[in-house]
């Protein structure tokens, strides 16, 4: 709903932007983590 409402273009893009980095800082040490599970857990068998 955002991009299809009236509010400028820089504002959109800015909103965006802070989204997306949210959601890195959130799933990339998920997936850090993960990856580092599965290393240590091959390592024992």
């Amino acid at each position: 709903m955002l991009w299809r409402s009236d509010a400028p273009f820089d504002y959109k893009l800015r909103l965006t932007a802070i989204n997306a980095l949210s959601w890195a800082v959130i799933i990339l040490p998920a997936i850090g983590v993960s990856f580092w599970l599965k290393a240590k857990a091959s390592k024992r068998d």
